[in-house]
């Protein structure tokens, strides 16, 4: 979708505060044990640093991994549908076990338990980061994005 350097750095950005912000609320309400307002005031105040280290994993790691593996995964000529979902698949499947990994570090440090609670971390945020990539997030941050640069090259 982003035609230029510039466009892909702002839907970059749209995409990192989107997920972090939703991945951020749904540990929390796991952690507290339910969902409360509480958890998206607790997501929203921890969005600047967990963004800013996901927008840098992801547009410097991640995007150049998956734009390099996605043509050798699809070689024929298909829907844009299933470009979108294995795109979204190979994003997830990278972000994921590596925002799981900050994000448990970032709230509990690193001991002997560390892998542990990172893996614990990984198989609820997986499935959720999958599903929000999916049907709630990258959809969302898709139409916003073609209605700020309709038209726009």
């Amino acid at each position: 979708m982003p035609r230029n350097s510039k466009q892909s750095l702002i839907f970059t950005i749209m995409m990192v505060i989107a997920m972090v912000y939703w991945m951020s609320v749904y540990n929390v309400a796991i952690n507290m044990g339910q969902l409360t307002y509480h958890a998206f005031y607790i997501a929203l105040v921890g969005l600047p640093i967990v963004g800013t280290f996901a927008f840098v994993v992801e547009f410097f790691i991640v995007s150049k991994i998956a734009k390099s593996t996605v043509p050798k995964l699809i070689t024929v000529d298909v829907p844009p549908i299933f470009r979108i979902l294995v795109t979204n698949g190979l994003f997830v499947m990278m972000m994921a076990p590596t925002m799981s990994l900050f994000a448990t570090i970032y709230n509990t440090g690193v001991d002997s338990e560390l892998f542990l609670r990172w893996l614990r971390a990984l198989m609820f945020n997986l499935p959720a980061a999958l599903f929000l990539q999916v049907f709630f997030v990258g959809p969302s941050v898709r139409y916003l994005f073609r209605t700020f640069f309709a038209g726009v090259e």
